[in-house]
C-alpha cells in the first residue's frame, strides 16, 4: 500500500515537471524567436504548451484519487496540496506564454531593434531565468540548495519588474513624439503577460518552499 502510494507520488512530481519544463521550452522558443526577428520560431513556441489544461487537470485528478485512496503523513499532505495549487499555476503560466507569442506575432514586424537589445531581451531573458530555476526546484531535495533557488527566483523577478517599468516609463515619455503609438501600446500589453510569467514563477516557488520546507511566505 506504502509502495504504491510513493509510486504515485513520484509520477504525479513528474507529469508537473513535464509540464514545467514545456513551459520553459515554450518561452525559450520565443526568446530566440524574438531576437532572431524568426515569424516560424514564434508560431512554433505554442506547439510546446498544446493541451496543457488537459494535462494539468488530469493531474489535479490523480492527486485528489490519491487522497481519497491513501491516508498520507503531514509532509506528504502538505505536498499535495500544494501540487494542487500548483498545476493551477502553470495552467495560467501557460496561458501567459501563449498571450506572449500571440503579442508578439502582432507587432512583430514594428519592433525597433534597439529596443529588443537594449529592454526586451533583457526581460525576456530574467523571466526565463525566474522561469527555468523554478521548475529545477521541484526535484531539489537540499533544504539549503532549495533556499537558494527561490532567492535567485525573487532577484530574477525583481529584475523583470523593474525592466518593464523603464520600459513603460520610457514610452510614455516618448509617447508624443510616437507616430504608432498603437504599436507600442501592444507590445507593453505583451510585456505585461511577460512580467505576468515571473510572478507566477514566484508564486509556484513558494508553493514549493511550503511543499518541502513547510516555509509559508505571503505576497510582498
Amino acid at each position: 500500500m506504502l509502495e504504491n502510494y510513493k509510486k504515485k507520488m513520484k509520477k504525479i512530481k513528474q507529469d508537473i515537471k513535464e509540464i514545467g519544463d514545456a513551459i520553459v521550452k515554450s518561452n525559450e522558443t520565443i526568446f530566440q524567436a524574438v531576437l532572431e526577428f524568426d515569424i516560424k520560431k514564434l508560431k512554433k513556441s505554442k506547439s510546446y504548451i498544446k493541451n496543457s489544461t488537459n494535462k494539468t487537470n488530469k493531474i489535479d485528478k490523480k492527486i485528489i484519487t490519491t487522497l481519497a485512496l491513501h491516508s498520507p503523513e503531514a509532509k506528504d499532505l502538505r505536498a499535495m496540496i500544494a501540487y494542487l495549487k500548483i498545476t493551477y499555476e502553470l495552467q495560467k503560466t501557460s496561458s501567459n506564454t501563449r498571450a506572449v507569442s500571440k503579442g508578439f506575432l502582432e507587432v512583430f514586424e514594428n519592433i525597433e531593434h534597439d529596443m529588443i537589445l537594449e529592454y526586451i531581451k533583457p526581460m525576456l531573458n530574467s523571466t526565463l531565468d525566474a522561469l527555468k530555476t523554478t521548475i529545477n526546484m521541484i526535484n531539489i531535495t537540499s533544504n539549503d540548495e532549495i533556499r537558494e533557488s527561490y532567492d535567485t527566483i525573487l532577484i530574477a523577478e525583481n529584475k523583470t519588474e523593474d525592466l518593464y517599468e523603464i520600459i513603460e516609463n520610457d514610452i510614455i515619455k516618448k509617447a508624443k513624439d510616437i507616430r504608432n503609438f498603437d504599436t507600442y501600446h501592444n507590445i507593453l500589453k505583451t510585456l505585461r503577460k511577460v512580467k505576468k510569467i515571473s510572478e507566477r514563477a514566484t508564486s509556484i516557488a513558494k508553493l514549493l518552499l511550503y511543499a518541502k520546507l513547510a516555509v509559508t511566505i505571503g505576497r510582498s
